[in-house]
């Protein structure tokens, strides 16, 4: 379940993808389709751990997958899927974590938004 913080923050930190993009001063566009590619292997892959350890009600191994895609949601300016990851990581911490029957789909739909967000900023800039 969202919580009402997460859900008023922007999905994507506009100033961190544009800050990405001027690093690249031969072909922003690239730098940015070839980190979206390294992105989208390794969530498929930590989707899956996520879903296994969701199914098993494994909040200690639902913990690693998804602080790996906080992290790189992170550094990649995916701000409200980082934020939500970063809600289902503390609440792991402190042994409060029982959502596992909504933590894939939520993260899903929160990666797909993000994704057309960022398709959309990129065709404007």
């Amino acid at each position: 379940m969202q919580n009402q913080e997460t859900t008023q923050q922007p999905h994507l930190n506009e100033e961190h993808i544009t800050l990405l993009i001027s690093l690249s001063e031969e072909n922003p566009r690239k730098l940015i389709e070839n980190l979206l590619e390294t992105y989208k292997t390794s969530w498929a892959r930590h989707i899956e751990s996520i879903k296994k350890a969701c199914a098993e009600k494994d909040a200690k191994a639902l913990r690693s997958p998804v602080h790996l895609i906080n992290g790189s949601s992170a550094n990649l300016g995916f701000q409200r899927l980082s934020l939500t990851c970063r809600r289902i990581e503390d609440e792991i911490e402190t042994g409060v974590y029982n959502d596992f029957e909504n933590c894939v789909q939520q993260l899903e739909e929160e990666y797909e938004v993000t994704l057309k967000k960022l398709e959309a900023f990129l065709e404007r800039n």
